[in-house]
């Protein structure tokens, strides 16, 4: 199926095309990069990696809370 409603997306994780991979390589890969150019400090002052990991810490935090949330609103839309 080449459309999904979240509700279908969230039943299985590995169900996504080959976009949605190349897409999360992208990424990945990007964030990677970036995390060692603030780490070492290329064209900046170093952070070290006490601050990259407090940095990757606060943005997974608010991801899991986003995530929440819109799963809820999700819930609280579909009802009938």
């Amino acid at each position: 199926m080449m459309w999904q409603t979240p509700t279908e997306m969230s039943r299985n994780i590995f169900a996504f095309g080959l976009k949605v991979i190349i897409l999360l390589l992208a990424v990945t890969g990007a964030q990677t990069i970036a995390t060692l150019i603030a780490v070492y400090g290329l064209f900046m002052t170093p952070l070290g990696w006490g601050w990259a990991a407090a940095v990757w810490g606060y943005a997974l935090a608010w991801f899991l809370v986003n995530d929440q949330v819109k799963m809820l609103t999700y819930r609280f839309l579909r009802r009938d």
